[in-house]
């Protein structure tokens, strides 16, 4: 009995000499690597570096090319490109429809109410909305209405605007212009096919009036809108010094239209007509054709 047990008092079994040491050293190792050898952080998984959008060549293709380049430029929400929605032709339901059980008119009515509302939604999203020829379907028409349109955006437009080959005209329908964005917009013109031809710029007031910079005599824009824009005596008056003057004249400009705008009928000629010169009139008249609405509040 008394072999078998061990006295009190006796000290536990030392561990083996080289044992405490080696794992010491590792240990000391192992904190000399962890200096020496700095942690690498790895980006998260699914998340790509930023392309850079100057090196994308765009295909002529305006949903994916402005996508794309919103993606390269840090753009997320994005306007996307939809087709211009275009009214429904009246239907009259013959007889033989109108004989349909009543279960599939209510089925109708669910699916139409349905996509109504989506369409409300969607509504109020914005979007640059294109009208496509109908043979090889590319883009004739832009039309953006409602939201917007900051320098980021026009810059994406000078890149993926210019490979559109029959573009023929840009709609601007109360985008938030200004006199700066303004300029932008003139510069893209000239990058664009020579088949754009029409330009509208509706509901946008600009404090300058600056307008006039649209008439320059290398622009290619030959139908013109500019409504609702609150131009006043002096906006028109630039107008005028814009379309021709003794030593230069816009030939390009066909048609004008200035309707519910502040230009009282003082500015105005006789005839409707923006003639601070008989000589201007005489040039204008040549090759111009003038639509003209009454002035808001005339």
């Amino acid at each position: 009995m008394s072999g078998e047990t061990s006295a009190p008092g006796a000290s536990p079994r030392a561990p083996r000499p080289g044992t405490q040491k080696s794992s010491s050293t590792v240990a000391k190792k192992g904190d000399r690597g962890a200096k020496e050898k700095p942690a690498t952080v790895l980006p998260p998984v699914g998340e790509e570096e930023p392309k850079n959008p100057e090196e994308y060549q765009c295909t002529g293709v305006l949903e994916a090319d402005f996508a794309e380049l919103c993606a390269r430029s840090g753009y997320v929400d994005f306007p996307k490109v939809v087709n211009r929605p275009r009214p429904h032709p009246t239907f009259v339901p013959s007889a033989s429809l109108s004989e349909k059980p009543i279960l599939d008119d209510q089925r109708l009515s669910g699916s139409c109410s349905l996509n109504s509302m989506e369409s409300k939604y969607v509504f109020f999203r914005p979007t640059i909305q294109v009208e496509l020829e109908p043979e090889d379907k590319s883009v004739k028409e832009i039309y953006i209405r409602g939201w917007k349109v900051e320098e980021r955006t026009l810059g994406i437009f000078s890149k993926c605007l210019p490979p559109l080959s029959q573009l023929q005209a840009i709609n601007f329908w109360k985008v938030g212009l200004t006199d700066k964005t303004l300029e932008i917009f003139i510069a893209l013109l000239p990058l664009c096919s020579s088949t754009l031809r029409k330009v509208s710029l509706e509901g946008n007031p600009l404090p300058e009036q600056s307008y006039h910079k649209l008439m320059a005599l290398d622009s290619p824009i030959a139908h013109l809108s500019l409504r609702n824009n609150n131009i006043n005596d002096y906006g028109a008056e630039l107008l005028g010094r814009a379309l021709s003057t003794l030593q230069s004249c816009n030939r390009t400009l066909v048609s004008l239209n200035l309707g519910f705008n502040l230009i009282g009928e003082s500015t105005l000629g006789p005839k409707g007509d923006l003639s601070p010169s008989p000589t201007m009139k005489a040039k204008r008249q040549r090759r111009a054709r003038w639509l003209w609405l009454p002035p808001l509040g005339g």
